[in-house]
């Protein structure tokens, strides 16, 4: 037993918890906050930064955005408001209005590929980085042929059962304020093949499979339900010394099973077509 734990460093509540502390700087969230049928409601959406050729851009799964995009559609919602967070972990956590109808966005959610594409505006990449907690993902972090061999892995993001919300009234308005924990949730990795006969979840083959391993929030609370956690990055970690770590992108995750089971589109599956929206921002302000 004690052998087996070594080899599943990665899943101990406490190397979890240092390893979220390290990475959240990486960790850009939305938070919408919208008027329906007179009930305000609040809601969160994880997700992550990537800089490449000189462009910041925000990254989740492309069924979000579809579901953001039908939101705005309905004629039933109202006062929707959403803002970039950073940090969440954080208190008083740094957060920037979103003008999301009005931002550069491309998704993709089709067999097995999910993920969405914002490429930030100078207005919006500026307030982020000027806050130096802000790290954004970089090619190194994504590239894989330097023989880096992930000894375990981690889906990060806010599940919606580690958020809270409570509605505030003032002598002038009626308000939600609302917060959320984010969590480092240990997975092992799983092979499709030998499930493949039972769901269609496990038949893509262009994504990472995972086994979820219990994890609790800093307050004792197990997490039992990942909802919520679609579009978080699930990193590949090697450990190099007492709280000191390597890590990859190995997958944006989009879905999951029996709330045992995870997956998400393999990030170098994702680089091509980020690179082609990238080329297309390009040439649309060079037209």
């Amino acid at each position: 037993m004690q052998e087996n734990q070594r080899k599943l460093w990665w899943v101990d509540e406490k190397t979890a918890r240092v390893f979220n502390a390290l990475i959240q700087k990486h960790i850009m969230l939305l938070n919408i906050a919208y008027l329906s049928e007179n009930i305000i409601k609040v809601c969160w959406v994880s997700g992550f930064l990537v800089q490449t050729k000189g462009f910041l851009i925000w990254m989740t799964a492309g069924h979000v955005l579809k579901t953001l995009d039908e939101l705005f559609q309905n004629n039933k919602v109202s006062g929707i408001k959403i803002r970039w967070i950073d940090n969440c972990s954080i208190k008083d956590a740094h957060a920037i209005t979103c003008d999301y109808t009005n931002i550069c966005k491309f998704s993709i959610d089709v067999e097995g590929y999910d993920f969405g594409i914002v490429i930030l505006r100078k207005f919006y990449a500026d307030q982020i980085l000027k806050v130096k907690e802000n790290v954004p993902l970089t090619e190194a972090h994504w590239r894989l042929d330097n023989g880096f061999e992930p000894e375990g892995f981690y889906l990060v993001g806010i599940p919606e059962e580690f958020t809270e919300s409570r509605q505030i009234t003032t002598s002038t308005e009626l308000y939600v304020k609302s917060s959320g924990t984010l969590v480092s949730v240990p997975l092992t990795k799983e092979d499709p093949i030998i499930h493949q006969l039972e769901d269609d979840f496990w038949q893509h083959e262009n994504n990472f499979y995972g086994q979820i391993h219990p994890i609790k929030d800093d307050k004792g609370n197990l997490l039992t339900n990942i909802s919520g956690m679609s579009g978080g990055p699930i990193f590949g970690v090697c450990k190099i010394d007492e709280n000191k770590y390597e890590y990859r992108i190995i997958a944006l995750q989009s879905g999951w099973l029996q709330r045992k089971f995870t997956r998400g589109t393999r990030f170098d599956k994702i680089i091509e077509p980020l690179n082609n929206a990238i080329q297309k921002v390009i040439s649309a302000n060079q037209g």
